[in-house]
């Protein structure tokens, strides 16, 4: 009879952007601990799943002998895997005694005026603001235009349908590149920090 025992390792890898990696290592559970951004996974050639930082799985009784890493978006990736097998405990956070939570919350509700954003260009529809907790931008346009960070090109950003609301956590400023043909004008509202 074989016995097994238990097994913790970690790897840090850094994939180049648009990339990915496979790493052959058996193990019955997987947690990334840490990761620069969003990636894909999948185990022995399974499809893969959308996983971040703080994401696990554990199989079957089988295990895994594979993990594939894809790197999906144009920007390297820096990953710390954790690859278990057996019965592991990880009470890395834990806490012992009272932990007291505050619920910030903003103090300042604002609506600013409403911003028309002329087609064929990026309006600036809030200044950066350190105080700012939320932002909500809603369209109320009828074609669809994008939310920039910056002045971007053409269909690039995130995109707000008409009469479609985003709600943001965010103190940048806040850009809208509209080219539907049309002066679209974006309504505002804002949660902010007293100073």
């Amino acid at each position: 009879m074989t016995q097994r025992h238990p097994t913790l390792a970690t790897f840090t890898v850094t994939i180049p952007a648009n990339g990915e990696r496979q790493i052959d290592r058996v193990g019955d559970a997987i947690k990334c601990l840490s990761a620069s951004h969003d990636f894909k996974l999948g185990l022995d050639g399974s499809p893969l799943s959308d996983f971040s930082q703080g994401i696990g799985f554990r199989t079957a009784a089988a295990g895994f002998r594979s993990v594939r890493i894809v790197n999906p978006i144009n920007s390297e990736l820096t990953v710390q895997l954790s690859f278990a097998r057996g019965d592991i405990t990880d009470d890395r956070a834990a806490f012992s005694g009272a932990l007291n939570v505050t619920e910030a919350r903003p103090s300042v509700f604002a609506t600013p005026a409403p911003v028309a954003c002329p087609s064929g260009a990026a309006t600036q529809i809030l200044p950066a603001d350190a105080n700012r907790k939320e932002a909500l931008v809603t369209n109320l346009g009828a074609g669809r235009v994008f939310l920039q960070g910056a002045v971007g090109a053409a269909g690039v950003g995130q995109p707000i349908e008409p009469l479609a609301t985003i709600i943001l956590e965010n103190t940048a400023a806040l850009f809208v590149r509209n080219d539907t043909g049309a002066s679209v004008t974006i309504n505002l509202a804002t949660g902010a920090f007293t100073p």
